[in-house]
């Protein structure tokens, strides 16, 4: 075959590759309609069963949660308690930088960790997110100015058949909205906040 041949060759390969791997082969894609129209969108996926809109496990104040392996015994069970307007009279803060500071009492009781997963999942202030009334996802919560005016204290990292109670601090937006934490589970929870 003469060098020319060879290059013609070539070419020809590289534009079929090319065509198919960029659709223009004339074949139709999986879901398409055969006489061009565009076919209608899937529907939304169901939520799990017991899921929110959010993908989450809607709870109450008050209301206990658990987190441990699939099928297992628990790590960690905590409870939020009622949010209240926070108290915050450090004097080195200027003041909420999302609306207003809310803390939560939290409780938590660890149980065995055999595989020293509890250092990942301590409740503060930056493992939750507000999700307001419009939609809009607000994740800073647990803000620098938050820290310095509060003066809040909670553990650094959870240790195994312990309890602990200690307050959150969040520099909230104004507003009804959804507070989620999130811990790295397959779902976080959720509490409906006025």
């Amino acid at each position: 075959m003469s060098r020319i041949a060879r290059i013609a060759r070539i070419a020809v390969l590289a534009v079929t590759a090319l065509a198919l791997l960029t659709g223009c082969a004339g074949s139709i894609p999986e879901g398409a309609a055969p006489d061009g129209a565009v076919p209608a969108a899937p529907a939304p996926a169901a939520q799990p069963e017991g899921l929110s809109d959010l993908g989450n496990l809607p709870k109450q104040f008050g209301e206990a949660a658990q987190i441990g392996p699939d099928g297992g015994e628990p790590l960690m069970e905590f409870t939020l308690g009622d949010p209240v307007e926070a108290t915050c009279d450090q004097g080195f803060g200027d003041g909420p930088e999302n609306g207003r500071f809310v803390e939560l009492p939290v409780a938590v009781q660890t149980f065995d960790d055999a595989e020293g997963m509890l250092v990942l999942l301590n409740p503060t202030a930056h493992s939750f997110e507000f999700v307001d009334a419009d939609g809009r996802s607000h994740g800073e919560l647990g803000t620098m100015s938050a820290a310095t005016s509060c003066g809040y204290d909670s553990p650094m990292e959870l240790r195994p058949n312990r309890s602990y109670d200690y307050p959150v601090v969040l520099d909230l937006p104004e507003g009804p909205g959804t507070l989620v934490l999130d811990l790295g589970a397959a779902a976080g929870w959720e509490w409906q906040l006025g």
